[in-house]
């Protein structure tokens, strides 16, 4: 199971990187657009997602997979990923039409 919502983070955070290079402003840095799109919660809650899933997966002696595998370190994510739905759903879907992968990853 933390394989599955491994991949389906990851997915997410790459269709989203992506989308944000190819829509970018001409004249926009490669830099600065990865630094634009790292700065939303929703994709730094995705990141710590996937991390948390892939860490004991591919690194299950490591210190970091032991961390992520913690109660309270899932609970935190799930905390965050919650929030970050609700705040999402609530407040900025009502906001922008999206279309085509960005709708799909808008609900990833």
């Amino acid at each position: 199971m933390l394989s599955l919502v491994a991949i389906i983070a990851w997915f997410g955070v790459a269709a989203q990187l992506y989308l944000s290079f190819v829509s970018a402003k001409p004249g926009a840095t490669a830099p600065g657009i990865l630094v634009n799109t790292l700065s939303y919660w929703t994709l730094q809650t995705n990141i710590f997602v996937a991390l948390a899933c892939t860490l004991p997966v591919v690194a299950p002696r490591s210190a970091l997979g032991h961390l992520s595998e913690r109660p309270v370190v899932r609970m935190a994510l799930v905390v965050y990923i919650a929030t970050t739905g609700i705040v999402y759903g609530a407040l900025l879907a009502g906001l922008w039409e999206p279309r085509g992968l960005q709708s799909f990853v808008a609900m990833v």
